[in-house]
C-alpha cells in the first residue's frame, strides 16, 4: 500500500488485517537452509544476503532489556517507520505490518513470523514477506549475550525485488535496507539504556 502523507497506526492495523489470509511471496525456509555458514557471499542464487550486529550493551540486565525491547519491536522506532499501536506478539504465524518513508512516500508491508527463537542466551525471530510486499524474503532479528556478557543485536537477511516496479528502484532500496540496519541497532541501544538505567 502507498501513502502521500504519514499513515497512522490505525492504518497500519488495517493493513495488517488485509493481509492476514494472504501468502507468502516466496518459498519459506530460505535462511534455514544457509543461517549455518559463517561466511556468505552478497548475493547468493539472485538473493541479495546481508549481515549485521552491534553491541547494545552489556551484563544481564542489558541482555534482558533487549530482548523486551525485541518483543515491543523496538528496532522499529525511527522517525521514518510506523507500526501499528499495539505491539504484535512475537508468536509463530503473526503478520506484522508497518509503513517506511522513502523518498517522500510511505509505502506499506507485511510479514509473517515464521520461526521463534528462545533459548536462555539468544532470543528473535524471523519473518517472511507476503504476497505484494515490494520485496521478497526473509529476515532473522536476534538478540544474543555471549560468553563475555556481550549484549549482541543482529540482523541476517536474504532479499531480492518482489514486484516489477521494484527492479529500477534496487539501489535506493539498497540504500534504505542499509539505514534500517544502522537505525534499528541505534534504536535497540536506546531503548536497553532507557529499560536497564536505574
Amino acid at each position: 500500500m502507498l501513502w502521500l502523507s504519514e499513515p497512522t497506526p490505525d492504518d497500519i492495523e488495517k493493513l495488517a488485517h488485509g493481509l492476514e489470509t494472504l501468502p507468502l511471496s516466496y518459498e519459506a525456509g530460505l535462511l534455514e537452509r544457509v543461517d549455518d555458514e559463517s561466511e556468505l557471499p552478497r548475493h547468493l542464487g539472485g538473493w541479495f544476503v546481508d549481515r549485521f550486529e552491534a553491541e547494545i550493551g552489556r551484563g544481564d540486565a542489558d541482555f534482558e532489556a533487549a530482548r523486551d525491547a525485541l518483543r515491543r519491536w523496538q528496532q522499529f522506532d525511527r522517525e521514518w517507520t510506523v507500526l501499528a499501536h499495539d505491539p504484535v506478539p512475537i508468536e509463530e504465524g503473526a503478520v506484522v505490518a508497518y509503513a517506511a518513508e522513502v523518498l517522500g512516500t510511505w509505502w506499506g508491508y507485511g510479514c509473517r513470523i515464521l520461526r521463534v527463537v528462545d533459548v536462555p542466551t539468544r532470543f528473535g525471530f524471523a519473518y517472511g514477506t507476503i504476497h505484494g510486499h515490494a520485496e521478497r524474503g526473509e529476515e532473522l532479528f536476534l538478540v544474543q549475550q555471549r560468553p563475555d556478557g556481550a549484549a549482541i543485536y543482529s540482523l541476517f537477511a536474504m532479499s531480492r525485488p518482489g514486484r516489477w516496479f521494484s527492479w529500477p528502484g534496487v539501489p535506493i532500496a539498497r540504500r534504505a535496507q542499509s539505514r534500517f540496519r544502522s537505525t534499528s541497532a541505534d534504536a535497540m541501544r536506546r531503548a536497553v539504556t532507557v529499560t536497564s538505567t536505574p
